[in-house]
């Protein structure tokens, strides 16, 4: 399933997620490999998705993430998007990346 039909399945069922700007930020750098009509696309449909919440990692967050580096074994990106969920107070994740099963309270959900 596609990125973009995985948020369109969501808008439709009125389901609430999260990002942070982190994974945005990444995705627009992955994007301009493309140009920048692709990075202006990428913007435009983030911003078209009503129940999708963006928030900020703090250096709380950062400051967990080494944690969950020592901890799970995963990188710092991968550690601070757990970080992240956690402290939001989310139980899951939604990913293709098989490393974020290595942590224990967290369900991985394949879209």
């Amino acid at each position: 399933m596609s990125a973009r039909v995985f948020f369109s399945s969501l808008v439709e069922e009125k389901k609430q997620a999260i990002t942070t700007d982190f994974i945005i930020y990444s995705c627009l750098i992955v994007a301009q490999n493309n140009g920048v009509k692709s990075i202006k696309d990428i913007v435009v449909f983030f911003n078209s998705l009503p129940n999708l919440n963006i928030i900020r990692p703090t250096l709380k967050d950062m400051y967990d993430a080494c944690e969950i580096m020592s901890k799970n074994k995963l990188d710092f990106d991968d550690s601070l998007v757990v970080s992240c969920v956690k402290n939001y107070g989310a139980t899951e994740l939604v990913s293709l990346d098989s490393h974020f099963d290595r942590v224990k309270d967290i369900r991985r959900i394949v879209p």
